[in-house]
This record gives structure tokens, sequence and C-alpha cells, in this order.
């Protein structure tokens, strides 16, 4: 018996295949939203988030002489040591090799050698090289170093085992079970309205902790199993620069217009039937870190005013520069004794009535603000030139981001190497003062070029300050001078 077509064709219900149109057009939105903040994440990132990773190069060169036979080397892991020393991860066993000879660095895809003070001199084509000034190197260059002799072949990129990378999932409708159902008790909801449109971003514990130890270089501010304030915190310090790097990046808005628990969120979503979710997930070596957002196809969430909490403060350095120092050299300083900076970047520091003195650099946590240093009645003022970056300037010397040294199999104690910075001035800033600072911005300063500087090293956790001197010329050269010492490194014996 014949069956009439409107017996075996579906029945269409209109509002069920409004409903799947307006699924399919929103998630479309949504999955190009996703690409393309994936795409912004790692430069809105760079500088802030724990997983980011410097971008990794290998130099190639040509080892000649001694007693070994011709080598192509290639070498990725910088700074680099060259020495016959057993720290070095460069050795060259011979007599008129200095224990730590030179040092091999690239920055910003320039490879530098420098010259470690060594008793016989490094030289690039014949020519002698000025101790701890980086000579650039290019292919074809020939390095001397006793009887070794090492050719450039060129720079180029490494294998990459650790590069951040972020990446959107495909968006899909939310199931049944109550919104963040499955998050922890510390996670929390963080509620953005990209160019007006809202959504939910789950920020799971450990990327606060994350974030704390990136921002704050300080151990967690609760137990493992909990969130202390300034986690949090520093965690919205964060997501606040990372929210106007990618505004700026997308060209689009975005405003961060809460900072919920998982249960506030979930009550405050309540209205809207429907959510398309989706992660974003965060890439580093073997290290991954993923999160959800949500986003409702109905009714939109109320907004409302959400500022990062404007009173959390940091301790803010103002650095003149740098000296490097072997541990056994530092035990040895005295008051009275000058010391040489490998960095000083305000050169007119001494000179009289010149009311420029040159750059400085404003450091606070793992962020660096470039400035130039101002005389003034009250001593000096800083003006902010290049705000929010991760090392100061093109010098090599105090970037922080540089890759680790190979680890040696052994070091004595009295050879491992201090940065010490030259500090003018230490003063206290907030969360909110930082959201303000632009270019041309001034800050007064209690300190100036006739007060003295200290000398300090942070290592971890810990912030000594080792010495107070002043600046001087020592043969021409800026120094400082030590007038009198504020730590004294008691725990370690000095070198017979």
């Amino acid at each position: 018996m014949a069956s009439a077509w409107a017996d075996v064709l579906p029945v269409v219900d209109e509002r069920q295949l409004a409903e799947r149109r307006r699924f399919v057009a929103a998630s479309e939105h949504w999955a190009e939203r996703g690409r393309r903040v994936a795409r912004a994440l790692p430069r809105a990132l760079l500088g802030l988030w724990p997983l980011t990773a410097p971008e990794a190069a290998a130099l190639r060169i040509v080892l000649e002489g001694g007693e070994g036979p011709r080598r192509t080397l290639t070498l990725d892991q910088f700074p680099l040591r060259i020495g016959r020393g057993d720290a070095c991860a460069l050795q060259l066993p011979h007599a008129a090799v200095s224990t730590e000879h030179a040092e091999l660095r690239v920055e910003r895809g320039q490879a530098f050698l420098i010259d470690l003070r060594s008793t016989n001199g490094s030289k690039r084509n014949g020519e002698s090289l000025v101790p701890l000034t980086p000579a650039p190197l290019q292919p074809g260059d020939r390095i001397g170093i006793g009887p070794f002799l090492l050719t450039v072949l060129g720079l180029g990129p490494a294998a990459k085992t650790g590069a951040f990378e972020a990446r959107a999932s495909e968006p899909r409708l939310h199931g049944p079970r109550g919104l963040f159902a499955g998050a922890h008790p510390w996670d929390r909801v963080l509620r953005v309205r990209m160019a007006g449109e809202p959504l939910f971003l789950r920020v799971p514990a450990s990327w606060m902790r994350a974030c704390w130890q990136r921002t704050g270089d300080l151990p967690a501010d609760a137990p493992a199993d909990e969130l202390g304030p300034m986690e949090e915190g520093a965690a919205q310090y964060v997501f606040d620069r990372v929210a106007r790097t990618l505004a700026a990046e997308l060209q689009e808005s975005i405003e961060l217009s809460a900072w919920l628990s998982p249960a506030d969120a979930a009550r405050e979503g309540q209205d809207a039937t429907q959510w398309l979710e989706g992660e974003i997930v965060l890439r580093s070596g073997d290290n991954e870190f993923d999160t959800t957002w949500l986003a409702p196809l109905l009714p939109p969430l109320k907004a409302e005013s959400f500022e990062p909490p404007a009173d959390l403060a940091f301790q803010a350095s103002v650095h003149l520069g740098a000296i490097r120092l072997r541990l056994g050299d530092l035990l040895e300083v005295e008051p009275g004794d000058a010391l040489i900076p490998d960095v000083f970047w305000p050169q007119g520091f001494l000179a009289p009535g010149r009311p420029e003195l040159g750059a400085a650099w404003l450091k606070v946590r793992s962020s660096w603000f470039g400035g130039t240093l101002l005389r003034s009645e009250a001593g000096a003022t800083l003006r902010l030139d290049k705000p929010w970056l991760r090392s100061p300037g093109e010098d090599w010397l105090m970037a922080e981001d540089d890759a680790p040294a190979v680890p040696p199999a052994s070091l004595p104690v009295h050879d491992l190497e201090l940065t010490v910075a030259i500090e003018l001035d230490r003063l206290p800033v907030t969360l909110g003062e930082l959201q303000k600072w632009a270019p041309g911005q001034l800050l007064s300063l209690r300190q100036g070029p006739s007060d003295p500087v200290r000398l300090v090293v942070e290592t971890g956790l810990q912030r000594r300050v080792l010495a107070e001197g002043r600046v001087v010329v020592v043969n021409g050269k800026l120094g400082i001078e030590v007038l009198r010492l504020l730590t004294r490194l008691e725990d370690i014996a000095k070198p017979s």
C-alpha cells in the first residue's frame, strides 16, 4: 500500500530551524574571533606570561687549531662561555686561553662576541677586541682565541622546542549541565565584552599562581590548594595588560567588566537559556594550559563597571647600569675601591649644569620602562619614553629573557658570576599609577646626581643591597667608588 508523501517526509519545526540558523551563524562568528585571538595572543602575552619562550637561534662556526681536528659546530645555547675552564660550554684547552676567555651572545637576530678581560685578548679579523664590549659578528668573520681560529658561517633559527603557541577550539553548544559546573572553587571567571558582545572566560587557579610568580618573582601567597588576594590581583593586572594589547592588535574594544567566582558567574548567566562554549589552549614545550569561554546565544548579559585593584602596590627601581662580578672578586671589595660598570647609561651624569643626564631604566617587577634622566632642583626627574618592555634597551647585559648557558658539570662557588645593579632610587607605585603611565610622563625622584647610589643583587626571592657608593671618573670612564659595605658575605670563606 502506497504512503502519502506527507507521511514519510520529516516535519520541519520552524522554531528549531531558526535556532539552528542562529547557532550556525554564531558558531562561525565566534570561531573566526577565536582564531584571530589565538594569532594575537603570543604577542599580547609577551613578557607577561610564564610560558613565553625567547626566540631560539643557532650559530654555526668552524673551529680549527690546537691539537684537535677541524670541526663544524652548531651553537644554540646563549649566552655561551668560551675558555679552558670546566665551566665553559665551549672548552679550548690551551695555556694561552683564559679560564673564561670570551662569551658569545645573540640579541634580536644578531650574534656578538665579548672578550671577558682575557689575559691574551680576543681578535676579530685580526683586530683586538675592547674587553667587555660586544663586537657584532657577520658570516665570514674569523675569531682568534689563543691558537684557535673560529670562522663564523652564519646565524639561523634553532629547532623550536619551547615555542609559545595559542590555539582556539571550534565552538559548540553548551550541554544541559550548569555553567562552570566542573570548575574548581578557586578558579575565577572574567566577564569580558568584545566589541560590545559579552562572554565569560574561566581563569584557572594555576594561571593566577603563574601570573603572580611571573610578575612578582615571589612564592605563593597562600597554601597550594588556595589562592591569596595578591595572586588574584597579579592575575587581574596581567589580564588588564593583555586586554589592552589585544584590543590594539584586533582593532576592537575589549572591556573587562567583572571578576567572579564560578558560582556567582553561574547565577549571573542563568537568564540566558543557550550558550556557546569553546577552549583556548596555551602550549610551551611540554607545558600546556587550557581554559573555557562561554558566550550567550540569547539575552545579553548586563554590563557593570570593573577595574583591577588600583591599590595593588609594587616597588619600582631606577637603574643606571650594571656590573658583572665573580663572587670571589666581590668578596674582596672594600670601601675606597672603584668598580667600572659593564654598562652605564646616563653618560652625562657628572656633567656640571647639563639638564639632560642621559638614559635610565625603571624596573617594576619583570617589566622595564625606558626613560631620560633630567636634573631638577629636588634632585632628578625621570621622563618615561618607552613603557612596558621586556628588557632595558638594546644592551645585552641586563636582558632577563636570554636563554641560560649550558649548565657546567662543576663550578667552584667563587666563580659564580653575579649581575650587580647600579640603583639610583627606589619608590612605591600602585597598579592604578602604572596604568596611567605613558610616554612623556615625568616622575620625581628623591635621589639626584649628587646623592649616593646603591649596588644591588637580586637572586630569586632575595634582594640585597651590597654597598653604597658614588659615581666617579676612573681613567676617563664613569665608575662607582664604594663608600661603605652594607652586606657582608660571611657564610662563604674567602679563597686562599
